[in-house]
């Protein structure tokens, strides 16, 4: 970090703030800062925090003044603004809350409630009951918050935005747990004396350190360096911040607008992962702790334009987005249904997220068709190697960041699909298994409910179900011995127990039959249920084996597993 940084902090409550520390400045979120974000566990961790605080004061009455630390505010002195460069998150749900506690005061109807609700909205969200309110959100959050939450007579207005949409539930949130505070007690002068107590423990017990610098990539340094000091960012803030520091005045709007497509696009989507997975499709393996770093180096040292850094990362956020929710979307993405389907397998059936490297790289980089053989083999490899195999999924992690990284820089060099294409299964051959040695696991082979899904599902679809395709709804994963069997249907039980999840003893079975099947012995299932079926692995049971213990669980996972291999053949 460069030379010394000059700043000035001292420790204020959130209602001096508001209020004295700013005199008649308002504070502002710049509009290249990211909108609202905190979801539901945020907030309820920061309503449990002044609940808890409150009654732990209630608790030492009397023992001294007690006070609360949420965390560093970083404000830079701007005009008639104090811009907030770091802490939205708190003073915007803050000021949830005390809108909250207006709103609950007025319902009370009485002159004393209706006062302690002026003077909320006087002191806590005006400045001295003007037009000014103590915080101006950012563009994307402004409009909505202003007449969701400051406004005294409030709007219903429509969440145009996820982070409107986030601001909503906060307040819902906020409005559920006073609401629940305020049933506590009985009488109104009671209900006005618990909202007393919540707005002065957030107004004056809760306290910040205020950092108050001089420009703003002195803000961008003092940011960096919390973070360096253990204080909690992600790699979005932080990459964000320092493309801010790095970008011309005249470019950090673009720079936000970029940056705010991203958030929204990305949704509930972990944002550290898709980072650390966009950054390995183009550059090779590099663990989370480093990424930012990484990062920063990496722009510096080949000179990339923060804008179009910026607009990179929402390209492959868009694409990150489209690759895990390929069969989720309306309408599909790609074409090719095939495609969708192993895509939605390789990531949520068979739980190979580490594949999405690959899957970035392909899709940025190839040709649909090339990329759909590069899916068909990714999805090959996982079930072989990680769910027959039950090989070490760490060196199969390695050879997804190798291949990702190889397809990268094969285009970079200008070669074709084909070439590209070949390259990735000599790769991927490397590190398949034969079929001899896969079936060679098969007894052991234990499966999860979406492994043995998608699987089963898999094996049905190739030759083996009389009607229609199968799709992931259509049926149900059956245990043939039931995870809750009861010892007068099984008498074998305690044999049994531990085999549920194992593949021999998994089929599959439309809801109505499944529910019909339940817990009931093995006889009753191939008389009643089984024959029934449109599923060729499961009416076939009946006429295969006459009882059901573990020689027939191992025999049938040796059958099961020389179908799969054919479906999923070598690379």
């Amino acid at each position: 970090m460069p030379g010394s940084i000059g700043f000035d902090s001292e420790s204020k409550s959130v209602g001096a703030l508001f209020v004295q520390y700013s005199e008649s400045r308002r504070i502002a979120v710049p509009p290249f800062q990211r909108p609202y974000s905190w979801e539901i566990e945020h907030v309820s961790q920061f309503w449990e925090d002044v609940k808890q605080f409150r009654e732990a004061r209630r608790r030492k009455k009397g023992d001294g003044a007690q006070e609360y630390f949420i965390g560093p505010i970083v404000l830079h002195p701007e005009g008639q603004n104090l811009t907030l460069l770091d802490g939205q998150q708190r003073l915007a749900t803050a000021t949830i809350l005390f809108s909250v506690l207006r709103e609950a005061a007025k319902s009370l109807a009485i002159k004393s409630a209706d006062e302690e609700a002026e003077d909320i909205q006087r002191n806590l969200i005006t400045k001295g009951g003007s037009s000014t309110f103590c915080l101006m959100m950012g563009e994307t959050d402004k409009e909505f918050f202003r007449r969701t939450v400051q406004e005294e007579d409030l709007e219903n207005c429509k969440a145009k935005s996820r982070s409107n949409k986030l601001l909503a539930k906060a307040q819902k949130y906020l409005q559920g747990q006073v609401e629940e505070e305020l049933q506590a007690v009985k009488t109104k002068p009671q209900k006005l004396k618990r909202i007393q107590e919540i707005k002065r423990t957030v107004a004056t017990e809760l306290k910040s350190v205020v950092i108050s610098v001089a420009t703003e990539n002195e803000a961008y340094h003092i940011f960096e360096t919390l973070n360096d000091r253990g204080l909690r960012l992600t790699v979005s803030d932080l990459v964000l911040n320092f493309l801010m520091s790095e970008s011309r005045p005249l470019d950090r709007g673009t720079v936000r607008d970029r940056w705010n497509d991203l958030i929204e696009t990305l949704g509930q989507e972990d944002i550290t992962r898709f980072f650390r997975y966009m950054w390995v499709s183009q550059y090779g393996d590099v663990k989370a702790q480093s990424l930012f770093l990484e990062i920063k180096r990496r722009v510096k040292s080949d000179r990339i334009s923060p804008k179009v850094f910026a607009k990179t990362c929402a390209e492959y956020a868009e694409a990150f987005v489209k690759l895990k929710n390929a069969v989720r979307l309306s309408p599909c993405p790609f074409a090719n249904i095939g495609l969708c389907r192993n895509l939605d397998a390789i990531i949520h059936g068979f739980g190979a997220v580490n594949a999405v490297p690959v899957l970035l790289a392909g899709e940025r980089n190839l040709r649909a068709r090339s990329f759909a053989r590069i899916v068909e083999m990714t999805c090959r490899i996982v079930v072989r190697y990680k769910v027959l195999g039950n090989q070490n999924p760490y060196k199969l992690e390695s050879t997804f960041y190798l291949i990702a990284k190889l397809i990268h820089d094969k285009k970079e060099k200008g070669e074709n699909d084909s070439k590209v294409v070949t390259a990735v299964k000599e790769e991927f051959a490397k590190l398949d298994l034969p079929d001899i040695s896969i079936l060679e696991l098969a007894s052991e082979l234990e499966v999860n409910g979406s492994e043995a899904k998608y699987l089963l599902r898999g094996i049905a679809n190739h030759g083996f179900s009389k009607n229609a395709e199968l799709g992931v709804t259509d049926a149900t994963v059956e245990h043939i011995f039931p995870q809750s069997a009861e010892l007068r249907e099984w008498p074998n039980k305690a044999k049994l127990q531990g085999y549920e999840w194992y593949l021999g003893n998994l089929t599959l079975l439309g809801g109505k039959p499944n529910d019909r099947a339940a817990n009931k012995s093995f006889q009753y299932k191939c008389s009643k249920v089984y024959p029934s079926s449109d599923i060729a692995m499961t009416s076939e049971i009946p006429s295969l084996y006459a009882r059901w213990d573990l020689p027939e669980i191992e025999s049938r996972a040796k059958e099961l597993v020389s179908k799969a291999v054919n479906v999923w053949r070598k690379i």
